[in-house]
């Protein structure tokens, strides 16, 4: 058995606009003095840039594959050709026209990485390094969104890796004939081939320990890959947030392995966009090979009908069923894991509602039910009880939990049935898809690897958010989905991401500088150490003022802790009461940190 500690953080703050600067935006960089530098790896050199004065090398847009066809899996480079100009920032892989970097360069010819590495006097001295994966969706982003300055200035050498994204990385179809799979999770063997580089040249690099870390898809991304044969000896610890093991195959388990839907988009994308009728499935995917890119991206973004995803069976990068495989508990327990949620993953959703009168007619509980189960949140959850500890297979169905779940919020924070309305629906749906799909996935992670024998420390997040661009309000309902990321991160030497989630504000409070330093000095302990300091977890210096707090609490050895999957944020409750006619008022000032230590 291993340890499953359970940290719930939970904050509110005045609500403001806010972005945190606390690394070097683009513009910044270029006034500080660089030299010309070398990094030698086995497959020959890079010249990058040193920064003296802010003491870190940076090597941009080194190749770690060989050049590779579309729909076929990639292998490591062996050797550079000639040496490697890693000055600038390479080419994005290329993405939907709903990409917030959609003016980044973008090629086919994209599998690279950057390396961050920290200027010390004495070499001899290893380093631990953070391999970061970025999120998107898994059709949007690229590794030159994030800088390695945060955690670089704490001694740690930072890699950022690209990986192929939507239909190229993802593309697959199904064989009726042989009941199975064909092609998929080409971005995910990228992600693999990346981290073999980075382990290849681990002398090269004089690192000690390596954490690999991501966010939304990139969580995800992070823990199949971390089930994966080829990876289990290069990874010595896994940060995860907002994305669990079973968020990408939530769609998998409504039983859309065998589904013709997969095959009619591949059928109508050939026809489509080569103008010729295939004849079969196979035909339609080798035609698909040769099509421009850029009609192909567009073709897939305009077919809504199910999209290019991880699948855990593929006979190539999963020979066997990777759901069938943690089901039963048989997962990679030699690297520890810190695993963390948002408390309002489910502003994700809110764009979608827009669509709801297109699809399914007037907004009301009935349609956005039907939206709910359409995004295979009942599905999921259907897969997720047959894990939890709490429910079985006999437990609640999906309509039996929004019932309840609803009931809750009534029952404890008003809301009669007369005062319902499209507000609380819609409250709803954020509630079920955020919880379900993010926070429950993430938790069957801690639960089930912890099992297996894992040291896990599981994390819940909650401070108010200061607006959310993705659901396009400045009110609160907790921290949104990636928006921790403005903390974890500081801000990015790209210009796109962090000002789009901070909403533009460019100078920090006082309370998020401290909640910056609380969530770093949880990395950098994760990276230098592989776990948390169990006695002091989890180890936050203590910070108040007149309109903010972050405060410590003691570890709850008796167990008597709200359970993590019960946990409501208290900026939800309060948004909850604001529609439904409640006295109550934002709160200006609270935050609590509540830790609860369980044994599995």
């Amino acid at each position: 058995m291993g340890y499953f500690w359970v940290g719930l953080c939970i904050g509110l703050a005045k609500s403001q606009e806010h972005n945190l600067f606390t690394a070097i935006s683009s513009e910044e960089l270029s006034y500080y003095e660089s030299a010309e530098t070398i990094l030698t790896l086995n497959q020959g050199t890079v010249k990058g840039l040193r920064y003296p004065d802010l003491g870190i090398d940076i090597f941009y847009g080194i190749p770690f594959a060989k050049p590779v066809g579309r729909f076929e899996h990639s292998e490591v480079l062996d050797s550079f050709n000639e040496e490697i100009d890693g000055t600038k920032m390479a080419a994005g892989c290329p993405q939907t026209s709903q990409s917030h970097i959609k003016d980044i360069e973008q090629s086919e010819d994209c599998l690279t990485l950057d390396i961050y590495i920290p200027i010390v006097e004495n070499e001899v001295n290893q380093n631990d390094l953070f391999f970061w994966i970025h999120g998107g969706s898994f059709t949007f982003g690229t590794s030159s969104e994030y800088s390695g300055f945060t955690q670089v200035n704490r001694g740690n050498i930072v890699v950022s890796t690209n990986y192929r994204l939507g239909s190229l990385g993802f593309f697959h179809y199904y064989d009726e004939a042989e009941e199975k799979t064909v092609g998929g999770n080409y971005g995910l063997n990228d992600q693999l081939q990346a981290l073999t580089f980075i382990n290849q040249n681990k002398e090269k690099l004089n690192y000690n320990r390596l954490t690999l870390s991501g966010e939304s898809a990139g969580a995800s991304s992070l823990m199949l890959g971390l089930h994966h044969p080829l990876s289990r000896d290069k990874i010595d610890s896994v940060i995860s947030y907002s994305g669990g093991s079973l968020t990408a195959l939530s769609a998998w388990s409504s039983g859309k392995a065998s589904s013709p839907v997969i095959n009619t988009k591949v059928m109508n994308l050939a026809s489509g966009i080569t103008g010729d009728a295939q004849a079969s499935v196979a035909d339609a995917a080798e035609a698909l090979k040769s099509v421009n890119v850029e009609a192909l991206l567009a073709a897939d973004e305009a077919d809504t009908s199910v999209a290019f995803n991880p699948i855990p069976h593929d006979g190539a990068f999963f020979e066997e069923n990777f759901i069938d495989q943690f089901i039963a508990g048989d997962v990679n327990t030699r690297a520890s894991l810190m695993i963390a949620a948002n408390s309002w993953e489910g502003n994700l959703i809110v764009p979608f509602f827009e669509l709801i009168p297109l699809i399914f007619g007037e907004i009301n509980k009935e349609t956005l039910h039907q939206f709910e189960l359409e995004a295979n949140v009942g599905s999921a959850w259907e897969l997720y009880k047959k894990l939890s500890p709490d429910y079985d297979e006999n437990g609640p169905s999906y309509d039996e939990l929004y019932d309840l779940t609803m009931e809750r919020f009534q029952n404890e924070w008003y809301a009669t049935p007369d005062q319902m309305n499209n507000d609380h629906w819609k409250f709803m749906t954020e509630q079920m898809v955020g919880d379900n799909v993010l926070k429950f996935s993430s938790y069957l992670d801690a639960l089930v690897y912890s099992k297996a024998g894992a040291e896990v420390f599981l994390y819940f997040y909650d401070v108010d958010g200061l607006g959310d661009p993705t659901a396009n309000t400045k009110e609160s309902r907790g921290l949104g989905h990636a928006k921790e990321l403005v903390y974890t991160w500081g801000t990015s030497y790209n210009q796109y991401l962090f000002p789009y989630l901070s909403m533009g504000q460019k100078e920090p409070k006082q309370w998020e500088l401290d909640f910056t330093k609380i969530l770093n000095d949880d990395i950098d302990r994760m990276v230098s150490t592989g776990r948390q300091d169990i006695e002091t977890f989890p180890k936050y210096t203590v910070y108040q003022d007149r309109s903010n707090s972050v405060i410590k609490s003691e570890r709850d050895d008796n167990q008597t802790g709200q359970k993590y999957t019960e946990s409501i944020s208290p900026n939800a409750i309060d948004y909850w009461k604001k529609i439904s006619g409640s006295a109550s008022q934002m709160y200006l000032s609270l935050a609590i940190l509540v830790v609860t230590t369980l044994f599995i």
